[in-house]
């Protein structure tokens, strides 16, 4: 799906599927709310 994919490159993967490169910009994002929702569910479950 990405021709213009290289070594190194960080994708996002959806369903088997490379659809995007992702910039750094949208990698820290991903990253950041990737840790909030992790963090939430966590949170969720020591509430218990």
């Amino acid at each position: 799906m990405l021709p213009e994919i290289k070594t190194g490159d960080v994708v996002a993967l959806h369903w088997g599927f490379a659809p995007v490169i992702l910039n750094e910009e949208q990698l820290s994002h991903l990253q950041k709310y990737t840790q909030r929702i992790i963090d939430v569910m966590n949170s969720t479950q020591d509430a218990r």
